[in-house]
């Protein structure tokens, strides 16, 4: 009898037992579900896993050129392989006019624009190319590299506004050159014996002239991105003005990749450029050192 007590009190106890710990779990459970399902509904749950890792087109930094040059052949897509997307990097500053006719055969996406200026960081802008309606794909690509220009000029008046110093002078520069200054001058250069580049004072090295000094595009496209398939990478690379093509693996999209071009003044190493040369002035709509009233200190 005793025994039986003993069996009785036990299964009392075991039958007493809270139960919260276990609801405590599965509504914990629970909300881990519901939360991870909300997210997927307000972002979109993702195809594949997210890469932090995107495909450098350009040499690393320190590289040294000769080798970066003779290694990319090596990446080029193999023939009769579905295009990729590859830099094409130009061996100096180029008119959008001479880029549009080096691309045909090539889907260009992304133009890579810098104002040249002798010993001075400019600034590297990558600017997408907008799509336009035109049936001659040069004339297209002249457009759109037009376009591109624009948006560049309208970034670096934008930063002119906001900085200050030798980068808001840099800045103003850059946004009267792409802006298209008239008959390639920039208004408010110094006079005096040579100007940029060995060129006359006042006149932006590279600039083209245009009829009745109407702005017209400068030589700024320092590299494209493209897609293009083993023919047009080969024909692009064969062209005396193209220093350099820089093809991605197979299956890389054009949101995939970062974009460093090796700059013209990189002839031995990707390393950093001189920044110590003078910069031209040029008027802007950022503002400047205060007037002096006539008669003023």
């Amino acid at each position: 009898m005793a025994e039986a007590g003993t069996d009785s009190d036990t299964g009392g106890r075991t039958a007493r037992r809270p139960l919260w710990p276990a609801l405590l779990c599965v509504l914990l459970v629970l909300l881990a579900v519901a939360w991870v399902a909300g997210r997927q509904s307000l972002f979109g749950a993702p195809d594949q896993p997210a890469s932090l890792d995107a495909v450098r087109l350009g040499p690393d930094p320190g590289a040294p050129v000769a080798a970066y040059l003779a290694g990319l052949p090596a990446r080029w897509p193999a023939p009769g392989a579905p295009a990729v997307p590859a830099l094409v990097q130009f061996g100096t500053e180029l008119d959008g006019a001479s880029v549009a006719r080096l691309l045909a055969g090539v889907t260009p996406a992304t133009a890579v624009i810098r104002v040249p200026l002798p010993r001075v960081q400019t600034a590297l802008r990558f600017e997408a190319l907008p799509p336009v309606d035109l049936a001659d794909p040069v004339l297209g690509a002249q457009r759109r590299l037009a376009l591109a220009q624009q948006a560049a000029a309208r970034d670096a008046s934008a930063e002119a506004g906001r900085l200050t110093g030798r980068a808001a002078s840099v800045a103003r520069y850059e946004a009267t050159v792409l802006g298209g200054a008239p008959s390639g001058v920039v208004p408010g250069a110094p006079r005096g014996v040579g100007g940029v580049g060995g060129a006359p004072s006042g006149v932006v090295p590279g600039a083209s002239r245009g009829v009745g000094g109407a702005p017209t595009p400068c030589r700024c496209v320092l590299a494209v991105l493209v897609v293009g398939d083993r023919t047009a990478i080969s024909r692009l690379a064969e062209q005396p003005a193209v220093r350099a093509v820089d093809a991605a693996p197979a299956g890389t999209p054009t949101s995939g990749v970062a974009l460093a071009p090796l700059l013209p003044e990189q002839s031995e190493v990707a390393g950093p450029v001189p920044d110590d040369g003078a910069v031209p002035s040029s008027p802007g709509p950022s503002p400047g050192p205060e007037p002096t009233a006539p008669g003023g200190s």
